[in-house]
């Protein structure tokens, strides 16, 4: 619904299992802000995944995004793109990310906005060595 860029050559993310929110970080991270406040949350332990309010968790191939205690999914599978919220599923091209198919969860869903799914793509590339 919207060109998605990527304004800052060098992406941080906040790994919260080591992070005491001491602010250090902001002194020599290469982008702007405060890595610990607004860069993405990653947890490297489903248990601190569970208890925190929002962010991300690798598991199994399958990356989850918490925010206000719903989960939404991204997965890769036979060469595509899995995305599942609590509105929609979705499968997404491997390579442009275009959509191949889309099925809503509610009948009188009129739209939705893919935004989240995008984000999830950028950080599951960038765990996905994990």
């Amino acid at each position: 619904d919207r060109i998605f860029k990527i304004k800052q050559p060098y992406q941080v993310l906040n790994i919260d299992d080591f992070c005491n929110e001491c602010g250090n970080c902001t002194t020599f991270c290469p982008t702007s802000g405060a890595p610990y406040k607004d860069k993405p949350k990653v947890f490297l332990s489903e248990k601190s995944f569970r208890n925190a309010e929002s962010g991300y968790y690798l598991k199994s191939g399958k990356l989850l995004y918490k925010e206000q205690n719903v989960i939404k999914s991204l997965e890769l599978k036979e060469n595509q793109y899995h995305f599942e919220s609590e509105a929609i599923t979705a499968t997404l091209n491997r390579d442009d990310f275009s959509i191949i198919d889309i099925k809503f969860k509610n009948v009188f869903l009129k739209g939705v906005s893919l935004v989240n799914a995008v984000k999830m793509r950028v950080i599951f590339f960038a765990l996905k060595d994990l």
